[in-house]
């Protein structure tokens, strides 16, 4: 089922976002997510968008496409301004909402009723 399908512009700036889940169907619960984005820059700024990408996904300390342990498979194609990663994790649901590796993302803590 799609979960969210997003749409933005920005500028020269446009993207794409696609989550999906795959749901049990004997308990109604989510057992596995997907999610696809696409950045597009119209031919502008590559260069500050490529640094952007390169801090993101290679030397983020929480997070990133470089070996973690609690992924189970980690596939990455990186050649030029492509970069294509692959990571196949168990999320843990609790953690992620209220005790999150980045205390800077603290305030994005939900709080559930």
């Amino acid at each position: 089922m799609i979960v969210e399908k997003t749409n933005w512009k920005y500028n020269a700036f446009s993207g794409k976002f696609l989550e999906l889940a795959k749901l049990d169907k004997v308990n109604n619960e989510v057992v596995e997510g997907l999610s696809l984005g696409f950045l597009g820059t119209n031919g502008k700024r590559h260069a500050d968008v490529n640094t952007f990408l390169y801090e993101t996904v290679f030397t983020g300390k929480h997070d990133g496409c470089y070996k973690r342990p609690e992924y189970y498979r980690l596939e990455l194609f990186h050649k030029g301004a492509t970069i294509n990663c692959l990571i196949i994790d168990h999320s843990d649901t609790n953690k992620e909402l209220y005790n999150q590796d980045d205390k800077t993302l603290a305030y994005l803590d939900a709080k559930l009723v």
